[in-house]
């Protein structure tokens, strides 16, 4: 016997969206090990044994910790196990006080199973935990009317949507009509309908429609389902009372389940039309009459598929019909490829008997996708198309070896890098194992390293060991810079003579991936460059040019200062110049100021003492900053410089409009400070 301190239930009722799936199953489990126990103990030592927990002597903080859990969780268990199987008698046993204190939801549970003696003792003793709406939609669930009365009396929250959808698919019109009484809220969605029209509950469907005219969110789906099981009325009412309306699917499932009648009114009376699946799945089920009535009705016509549906089937009658009216569609080329990838080898050879034209290797290609090995092997020895490299491809990545190894050993074709691929990052070890012992052509550094990418380490090991060609580079740069699988980048590291380039190291800084250069800097010395902190501090990676500040000094240089202000990164700017206070250089307020990084600008001009050169205000002018170079004149004290750039503005050819309005304001201040030099 187990013993009760393991007992653990692993739903949670409210966070998990699959407990309605999954309680029945771990409450079987629970009861499994309780109903013996109570069996053979009684329900007398429950509260001992709940009170057993308590210790008696000092225990470490990690013991103590264990027993706690244990004194609030095992009588959580036993609750939860005794209210879904109705043990009254267990729950009786269990102390008010410690019912009460219980933070599960026993309500809800009992509910759930329909255990409606438990839901009124539970409520009697004022279990407070519960969340009383799924309760009472469990009740409806359940078909049991007198628990939905009664929670909805006795309890204050509101039901949800579900009480009334499970209501109406029990075609329950006394709880329907309760509820919509007692809860007029309560809407319901096409989903229900579809439900009540595919059960044959049409009296409640119409109800529903009829008394609630605005209240419930239909979609076309309904329509469609009325029409796919052949309910003419019902699809004439949401015509004439509703404005969802229908799809193209609803004549496409009308003639599919043969109901001609409604075919014939949506043709009327509707305006959606059809697709080719309506003459097709006609055929496919062998309603000649709807097949007829489409082919002289509507002009959609049908596929391929038609002849390939109806001989599957064995339509013989709709078959031999298709061959002398429709024969233009159903013998298009797509026609042998449609029957061979379903494997339907009478046909094909009907086929070669009387359709000269539309033969392709795509034919052999899709009987190998379908595992069609009778099918690949009569048109092996009776066709002259052959096939692809997609053929073996197909195969393999459906995971057919022993179709593969017919083609190895009838055909030459062989297969492409793609199953190579494919078996990799499935992965499927079984075609590995097969492409490495038959497949030389396909095995490459390049192919290897493409395989690998994606693919788990274990298969990354397998590759490395069994074959001799080896990873490139691109194995470990991939791994860092693309897909973030710094499993695959470490493994590389410790397995592989491989190094991270320069420029990947720059991009990882750009994209602020700092993992990655924790990983490269763990393994590598080598590629560390000021490009490195340069590029993270150009797009604002503060985190990045902190640690590599710390990590690595040596890549720091006065560019990252520079690419900071070029490209407006104030925060990366400011902690640059904290760490290093004497670094920033003219070039940093003329870069900011060409490139119109105004921010970055008035804060140099406040905490920068380096000033800038004429570049600075010509490149501002250039690109019509003028609160820019109204700055770097009058803030920066910067003045004295622009009758040198206002002299580099007017040798450009041709001023445009933003750039005037510069050259009239330089031209103004310049004439204020020295009219001699205006």
């Amino acid at each position: 016997m187990i013993p009760l301190y393991k007992l653990r239930c692993n739903v949670h009722w409210f966070a998990s969206p699959y407990a309605e799936i999954e309680l029945p199953l771990e409450m079987a489990r629970i009861h499994a090990v309780l109903d013996p126990w109570h069996r053979e103990y009684g329900q007398r030592r429950l509260q001992t044994v709940f009170d057993a927990w308590r210790p008696y002597v000092k225990l470490t903080l990690r013991a103590e910790v264990i027993v706690n859990y244990l004194r609030s969780s095992l009588p959580v268990v036993v609750a939860m196990e005794a209210a879904y199987y109705g043990r009254l008698d267990v729950l009786r046993s269990i102390a008010i006080a410690t019912l009460r204190s219980l933070t599960c939801p026993l309500l809800d549970i009992a509910a759930f199973n329909n255990q409606t003696s438990t839901v009124y003792f539970l409520h009697e003793v004022k279990h407070p935990w519960g969340f009383v709406p799924k309760s009472l939609d469990c009740a409806a669930m359940n078909n049991n009317l007198d628990l939905v009365c009664f929670l909805a009396e006795h309890r204050s929250d509101l039901p949800t949507n579900h009480a009334l959808h499970y209501a109406a698919v029990n075609n329950n019109m006394q709880m329907v009509l309760y509820l919509q009484t007692k809860f007029p809220s309560l809407k319901l969605k096409a989903e229900t309908f579809i439900q009540l029209i595919r059960d044959g509950h049409l009296d409640m469907a119409r109800f529903l429609l009829e008394n609630s005219p605005t209240a419930y969110d239909l979609s076309s789906d309904v329509m469609d389902y009325a029409a796919c099981r052949g309910h003419l009325e019902l699809v004439m009412w949401l015509h004439a009372n509703r404005s969802a309306g229908c799809s193209k699917a609803a004549i496409n499932l009308a003639a599919m389940n043969g109901h001609l009648e409604v075919v014939e009114w949506l043709t009327d009376n509707r305006h959606e039309g059809c697709t080719t699946h309506a003459m097709d799945w006609a055929a496919w089920k062998g309603h000649l009459n709807v097949v007829k009535w489409l082919h002289e009705n509507r002009r959609e016509g049908c596929s391929a598929n038609a002849l390939v549906l109806a001989h599957q089937a064995k339509q013989n009658a709709v078959v031999e019909w298709l061959l002398v009216h429709r024969s233009a569609e159903v013998l298009q080329p797509n026609a042998m490829v449609a029957a061979a990838s379903r494997g339907n080898l009478e046909l094909i050879q009907w086929m070669h008997q009387h359709v000269a034209t539309g033969w392709s290797s795509k034919v052999m290609d899709a009987a190998a996708g379908g595992g069609h090995l009778d099918v690949l092997q009569w048109l092996h020895e009776n066709r002259g198309e052959g096939c692809t490299t997609g053929a073996m491809d197909s195969a393999l990545g459906r995971k057919l070896v022993p179709v593969a190894q017919w083609f190895h050993d009838n055909r030459g074709e062989g297969c492409s890098p793609s199953a190579l691929f494919t078996a990799a990052w499935r992965p499927d070890l079984d075609v590995l194992v097969w492409l490495d012992k038959y497949m030389p052509s396909i095995w490459s550094t390049t192919n290897l390293t493409s395989a690998a990418k994606q693919a788990p380490i274990p298969i990354v090991e397998w590759l490395h060991v069994h074959r001799p060609e080896g990873f490139s580079n691109a194995l470990l740069e991939d791994a860092l810079l693309f897909q973030r699988r710094m499993d695959l980048a470490e493994w590389c590291y410790l397995h592989l003579d491989l190094k991270c380039s320069e420029s990947i190291m720059s991009r990882l800084a750009a994209t602020g991936c700092l993992s990655a250069l924790q990983l490269i800097h763990k393994h590598q010395t080598e590629g560390w460059s000021s490009d490195v902190i340069d590029r993270a501090a150009q797009v604002g990676r503060l985190n990045v040019v902190k640690w590599l500040l710390e990590h690595r000094p040596e890549t720091f240089t006065v560019n990252a200062v520079d690419g900071a202000a070029n490209w407006g990164s104030l925060n990366v700017l400011t902690y640059l110049l904290q760490v290093q206070p004497g670094m920033p250089t003219t070039n940093a307020m003329d870069l900011a100021a060409s490139n119109g990084q105004e921010e970055i600008v008035r804060w140099l001009a406040e905490h920068s003492t380096h000033g800038c050169t004429e570049k600075a205000i010509y490149g501002a002018a250039r690109k019509g900053h003028l609160n820019i170079v109204k700055v770097l004149v009058n803030d920066a004290g910067q003045g004295h410089l622009a009758p040198r750039a206002l002299e580099m503005l007017l040798q450009e050819e041709c001023l445009a409009t933003y750039q005037r309005h510069v050259v009239a304001w330089l031209t103004e201040y310049i004439q204020s400070v020295d009219p001699m030099e205006a």
